[in-house]
């Protein structure tokens, strides 16, 4: 979760947050951002000394959107058990949230 209106953030921010993933499931990465008229960025990479051996994450890892509706990107699977990171820019966003899940 992002908060915009935090004491000492400007309005573009990047924020990481790490989540767990396995090698067989695919996973959603789900988002929201208020105002509507603002856009996020999110992006997704093997976490911090993560990648030896090497971890490749497939399918869409990098999405810039427009806050107007919720976002939903499917399809993100990883070569291994991996950390992943997810990375947030936020130009004019107030309030963000992102939920990174296994699909069902």
């Amino acid at each position: 979760m992002f908060t915009g209106d935090a004491v000492g953030v400007v309005p573009e921010t990047a924020l990481n947050v790490a989540a767990s993933a396995v090698q067989g499931q695919e996973y959603t990465l789900e988002f929201d951002c208020i105002p509507r008229d603002a856009t996020i960025t999110l992006s997704l990479r093997p976490a911090t000394g993560e990648n030896d051996p090497p971890a490749t994450i497939s399918g869409p890892t990098t999405v810039t959107q427009g806050c107007a509706a919720p976002g939903r990107v499917s399809g993100i699977t990883v070569s291994r058990m991996v950390g992943v990171q997810i990375s947030v820019i936020a130009d004019g966003v107030d309030r963000a949230w992102a939920v990174f899940r296994a699909t069902e």
